[in-house]
């Protein structure tokens, strides 16, 4: 493991399971700076970028959400299909247009945070970014919440 940001989410599998945020001393700083400008930038969001284990990249979006109402549209996080979120009108993450943006911005900022081997090692480009953020959150499927 080199010094990049390593983190390891582990959801709850059912109702009242445990969660598991699982990172190297880069990685959980990374998430803690996040939070931190999460909760105190106007935009109520922020993201990071960062490794699992297997060198795959990826990036966390992190939002603020302090209205109730806004709280109980989001869709239950549970992982077990017995517990996962069945509602039509359930909002998830990748359709919350502030997380969106954060996240795409991420992707403007790649070239400044990492050394082009890691970069290569993130194996996603720009355009595949795009689309990937398409083909989850339609334009007409974006909330902002």
């Amino acid at each position: 493991m080199s010094d990049s940001p390593h983190l390891h989410l582990y959801g709850q599998e059912q109702w009242h399971g445990d969660a598991y945020i699982i990172g190297n001393t880069a990685g959980l700083k990374a998430l803690r700076d996040a939070i931190d400008r999460a909760l105190t930038n106007e935009k109520g969001a922020d993201s990071l970028a960062a490794f699992v284990n297997d060198g795959e990249g990826f990036y966390m979006g992190v939002v603020k959400i302090d209205k109730p109402e806004d709280f109980d549209r989001l869709a239950v996080p549970y992982n077990d299909e017995i517990a996962q979120d069945h509602r039509d009108d359930a909002i998830w993450p990748w359709q919350i247009k502030r997380a969106i943006d954060v996240v795409q911005a991420q992707y403007d900022q790649l070239r400044e945070q990492y050394s082009p081997e890691q970069i290569e090692e993130i194996k996603l480009s720009d355009e595949e970014a795009k689309t990937a953020i398409d083909i989850f959150a339609p334009e007409h499927e974006r909330h902002d919440i």
